[in-house]
């Protein structure tokens, strides 16, 4: 989706605690294709106990991170670019520039892609680890880490990854903008997660925003393959 897309989100949605876990029951999605600037508190009065109002905007236009040094500033997009043609190529130059700038933790997600990309699971396994431990409140070193946990099976390691703040807005209460690809890469991690414990509908619910946003994404791809096995399986149990 290219240019510049604003998109303002809206979501009701039903917190309650299951041993201590904040998890998403019913949400509701509204969107306009022109955002205003500042978001306008919604009144709760007619919100039933319980409920909780969040708004805030979604952005295709890139994040800059301004505080980039001007070196890998320059080369942010040919990086990006050759982390899906050639990441073998990237990785050396990634490596280097992540020794020079450890305090960048763009880098050790781009490194984590290059990867992860060019079949080399042990060392994306490396960089993952290495890069929670240096950057456990960037996202997507947290997302890496939780996606590693979730394919090892470790399911509980989740919410102790996002102190029990399973929704973008708890976790992050002062933003009110997030890019795309931090919307898709959450709420696919957590329909996986909410699948795997068993929730199905809190899955199907985070699946669903993503099918609104960005339907063609590979990870909204992945999220729908994985959730049809799982309910198959829910079906399964309910008819032995």
């Amino acid at each position: 989706m290219g240019g510049v897309r604003l998109i303002r989100v809206k979501f009701d949605y039903l917190l309650w605690s299951l041993n201590n876990k904040t998890i998403m029951k019913n949400k509701n999605i509204k969107k306009q294709k022109k955002a205003k600037n500042s978001l306008k508190s919604r009144s709760k009065q007619n919100l039933p106990e319980g409920y909780s109002y969040i708004s805030y905007n979604i952005t295709w236009e890139p994040i800059i991170n301004k505080d980039f040094p001007e070196e890998v500033a320059k080369q942010k997009q040919e990086l990006h670019d050759l982390l899906y043609s050639a990441p073998k190529k990237a990785i050396p130059r990634l490596i280097e520039l992540k020794e020079k700038y450890p305090d960048i933790p763009e880098l050790y997600n781009w490194l984590n892609g290059a990867y992860t990309n060019a079949g080399d699971t042990e060392s994306s396994e490396a960089i993952t680890k290495e890069s929670y431990e240096k950057n456990p409140d960037y996202l997507f070193a947290q997302l890496n880490y939780a996606e590693m946990c979730l394919k090892k099976g470790n399911l509980d390691e989740i919410p102790i990854i996002f102190d029990n703040k399973l929704e973008l807005s708890l976790l992050y209460p002062e933003r009110d903008t997030f890019h795309v690809s931090e919307v898709v890469g959450f709420y696919g991690l957590m329909s996986i997660y909410y699948s795997d414990k068993g929730y199905i509908h809190a899955a199907l619910t985070c699946y669903k925003l993503l099918d609104e946003l960005a339907p063609n994404h590979q990870t909204t791809q992945r999220v729908n393959h994985h959730l049809q096995i799982a309910t198959l399986r829910e079906m399964l149990k309910l008819s032995s």
